[in-house]
């Protein structure tokens, strides 16, 4: 079956890609980081001397601005979660490109908490 050109178009014209969601390893151009908070240290677990890490899948938009977070990994599991991801809603990126137009896209970030 000889599809053409059709491969070329199998995401569709230039308007389409402001609905595409992509992931990292499609897009041309990766989003950076523009600003970042540090997330607060829930108390509980400063008293306790507990550190950890929590890894996330974002939805970065076009605008750069994270519009969900999904929890992927956390450990401990049930210390970190909800600083994590109340920390990422803020943060601001230079959002990822594909053939040169702003794109969505899902991005994986480990948050990481420890005591110094």
């Amino acid at each position: 079956m000889d599809l053409g050109d059709a491969s070329s178009n199998l995401l569709g014209g230039a308007e389409s890609t402001k609905d595409l969601v992509m992931t990292e390893a499609s897009v041309d151009s990766p989003p950076r980081r523009l600003e970042s908070r540090a997330p607060k240290y829930p108390a509980r677990a400063r008293a306790k001397g507990i550190e950890g890490k929590v890894t996330l899948s974002l939805l970065i938009g076009t605008n750069g601005q994270v519009a969900k977070v999904r929890v992927l990994d956390a450990e401990p599991a049930g210390v970190f979660e909800d600083a994590a991801k109340d920390a990422v809603m803020a943060w601001r990126f230079d959002p990822a490109t594909y053939r040169g137009q702003t794109v969505k896209i899902w991005a994986e970030q480990v948050v990481n908490f420890s005591l110094l």
